[in-house]
């Protein structure tokens, strides 16, 4: 893309679609923006922002996104302050955002707690964002309370699914974004778009009744609710919609940390390795890689016992940032998750059961998948041959990173092939402050994983 001078430093030029829908947000106070995955929904909002010229800024939005969003303002408003207070006291992290001007960036769990939630209340916000909006769809929901509660002079939400499990979860978003649209209250809203089922219709949906029981109902009005949410809602656009505009690849990365107990063991594994380093012995390459394997193997969450070959599970931070990445897809949306270890492979498998088939050294359900079979197909790099075409998905996600510069080339190509059609993101999952981010860069500058990160390593040991 071009570039385009705003401000004192020059930023990327907005894409055709973005630069429409900023011109309409240019006197609006609330919208919600149904973009799917890819289209650019951060980016608007913080060239709205910009464009509003807000002084403080609350973005709200999945724990697995800050990172994202950091990037984000670099990139279109680099000269925006941002915090996002992930380390330390929920006091003290209250205390900065009391006393910060600029953008603050928080998950949704952080914000509805004391004395955090305070801090909030207290500051009047020339804008809030809710990414990911429906996540607060729960109408009693205490996110959804809370956020609704927050004082802005204008508002944002974005979601590629405003409504992932029927009409009725727009309601609490639309209380945060512009309360009494819909109907004041919830109850009545559901009444009004809700009826009970005949003995001989198909619901559309269940709902808990008195005690519990399950009451079968329709949906109704459905043309008054599209009239009511049309002057708050962009156009719903998806990649298709856009493509022209679109880069054939957008890589992204998700940091997660990883649990104190699995820190320890991680730190006590990478200290021997940089006190042999500095130390002076000679390491084979042999003896390095497989250093840098078990770093790479606990950043995963397992660790393997070499005297009977069992594995131990000592963290789930990797594996939960994929869950909750995976929850704002759709569920139909076709998706290749690369792992390495046949430990990771099992424990995606468990978590997504019913929803995954494997491609690896030991199990090839690739003609399952290919035929829509299950969502998710989970993939070792090394499996499968050159060739072979996963052009079914569009989203590419890297569990665990091969140090094999070729295999993830090869691994990004069998998505990226000529039966694709769409263009591809590309998500890493990092463990952050290990060797994950090292191994990262390594890849994308393309140079030699082992000796990059080995570098590092006597860097910190000559320290």
């Amino acid at each position: 893309m071009g570039g385009l001078a705003r401000g004192s430093r020059m930023t990327p030029a907005l894409w055709p679609h973005q630069d429409a829908e900023l011109a309409v947000l240019r006197d609006k106070t609330a919208r919600y923006i149904p973009w799917k995955m890819r289209v650019g929904k951060s980016a608007l909002a913080i060239a709205a922002a910009r464009q509003w010229e807000a002084r403080s800024i609350l973005i709200l939005c999945p724990k697995s996104v800050i990172s994202v969003w950091q990037e984000q303002f670099s990139s279109w408003w680099p000269e925006c302050r941002v915090l996002a207070p992930t380390n330390g006291t929920v006091a003290k992290r209250s205390q900065h955002v009391a006393a910060w001007q600029g953008a603050v960036v928080l998950n949704y769990e952080a914000a509805w707690r004391k004395p955090m939630a305070q801090a909030l209340l207290a500051h009047q916000w020339d804008v809030v964002v809710a990414d990911e909006v429906h996540r607060i769809a729960s109408p009693r929901g205490v996110a959804s309370r809370f956020v609704a509660t927050i004082p802005a002079r204008r508002k944002l939400g974005l979601s590629g699914t405003p409504m992932p499990n029927g009409p009725l979860g727009i309601w609490s978003q639309m209380r945060f974004l512009a309360p009494g649209v819909l109907h004041r209250w919830y109850t009545p809203f559901r009444q009004t778009h809700t009826r009970p089922c005949t003995w001989r219709e198909q619901p559309d949906g269940v709902t808990a009744g008195p005690g519990g029981a399950l009451q079968p109902y329709r949906y109704t009005n459905i043309g008054q609710l599209e009239a009511r949410l049309a002057p708050w809602m962009a156009p719903a656009l998806k990649v298709e919609d856009v493509i022209a505009d679109l880069p054939p690849v957008i890589d992204e990365a998700r940091y997660c940390d990883l649990e104190p107990a699995a820190r320890r063991t991680y730190k006590a594994l990478e200290h021997d390795l940089i006190a042999e380093v500095a130390a002076g012995a000679t390491l084979t390459a042999s003896n390095a890689l497989t250093r840098l394997l078990r770093l790479q193997q606990i950043t995963s969450g397992h660790v393997p016992i070499d005297s009977c070959g069992d594995i131990i599970r000592i963290s789930t931070a990797k594996l939960d940032l994929l869950v909750d990445l995976l929850a704002d897809l759709p569920d139909d949306e076709p998706v290749v998750v690369f792992a390495r270890f046949h430990a990771d492979i099992d424990a995606v498998k468990a978590a997504l059961s019913g929803r995954v088939l494997e491609l690896s050294g030991r199990i090839n359900q690739l003609a399952e998948w290919q035929r829509g079979d299950a969502p998710i197909l989970v993939v070792q790099p090394q499996a499968g041959g050159l060739g072979v075409s996963m052009a079914r998905a569009a989203v590419v996600i890297m569990y665990s990173l091969s140090f094999s510069l070729a295999e993830w080339e090869q691994a990004r190509a069998r998505v990226m092939g000529s039966e694709q059609t769409r263009p591809v993101m590309v998500i890493s999952l990092l463990a952050r402050d290990t060797v994950d981010e090292h191994i990262a860069s390594a890849l994308h500058h393309k140079q030699d994983v082992v000796s990059s990160v080995m570098e590092g390593i006597r860097e910190r040991g000559r320290r």
